[in-house]
C-alpha cells in the first residue's frame, strides 16, 4: 500500500508521487547535452525545500547510468556544514567522492592538489558530479570549488562536473560558451 512522504527523496514503488517525465528529461538532457560529445550544461537547480528537486536530480542520474557513457555521482554536503575549514570540506567533499565510486582517490589537503583527483587515471569516462545541499557551505568554499573544478571542466581534454547550490551542475565537457548555462526548475 502507498504512502504519503514529506522527507527525503520519494521511493516510487511505496509513496504517492506525480512522475514529472518532463522535468526529468529536461534535467538529463541539459546535463549530458543535445549532443553528449559537445558536453552537457551547468545548471542549477533552485526550489523550496520538500519539492523533489533531490528525487528529479535521482532519475536524471538512473537516465544517464543506463547510457553507460558516463561516470555520475550525488554527493551530498549536508554534514560538511560542522566542518570548521574549507580544506576539511575539500577533504570530506574528496572522500565522498571517492566512497561514491567505491575507488582510492588521491588525498586531498589543498586547493591546488584537486586537479589530482579529476584525471583520467581515476575516472575513465567522463564525470557528471551533482552535489546536494551545497548551500550548507561558506561562500568562499563555493567560489573555490567553483573556480577549481570549473576551470578544469572548460578544458577540452577533460570532462568534469561541479555543483555550487543546492543541485547545480557543471556537466560534462562543457565548451567555454556553455558554462554558464542556468536553468530554473
Amino acid at each position: 500500500m502507498r504512502k504519503f512522504s514529506s522527507y527525503g527523496p520519494v521511493d516510487r514503488d511505496i509513496h504517492y508521487h506525480a512522475p514529472r517525465r518532463e522535468l526529468i528529461e529536461s534535467a538529463y538532457m541539459q546535463l549530458v547535452g543535445e549532443n553528449p560529445g559537445k558536453g552537457g550544461h551547468y545548471i542549477t537547480v533552485w526550489a523550496p525545500r520538500q519539492t523533489g528537486k533531490t528525487w528529479i536530480m535521482q532519475q536524471a542520474v538512473r537516465k544517464i547510468r543506463e547510457r553507460g557513457d558516463f561516470e555520475v555521482a550525488i554527493i551530498s554536503m549536508q554534514s560538511a556544514r560542522k566542518i570548521g575549514s574549507d580544506e576539511g570540506v575539500l577533504e570530506f567533499f574528496v572522500r565522498r567522492l571517492g566512497e561514491w565510486f567505491e575507488r582510492d582517490l588521491p588525498r586531498v589537503r589543498t586547493w591546488d592538489m584537486l586537479s589530482r583527483v579529476f584525471g583520467k587515471q581515476h575516472f575513465a569516462k567522463p564525470l557528471i558530479l551533482i552535489t546536494d545541499e551545497f548551500d550548507a557551505l561558506r561562500e568562499e568554499f563555493h567560489k573555490q570549488l567553483r573556480q577549481r573544478v570549473q576551470g578544469h571542466a572548460c578544458q577540452p581534454a577533460e570532462r568534469v562536473g561541479e555543483t555550487v547550490r543546492r543541485e547545480n551542475l557543471h556537466a560534462a565537457r562543457p565548451r567555454p560558451d556553455r558554462c554558464e548555462k542556468r536553468s530554473r526548475y
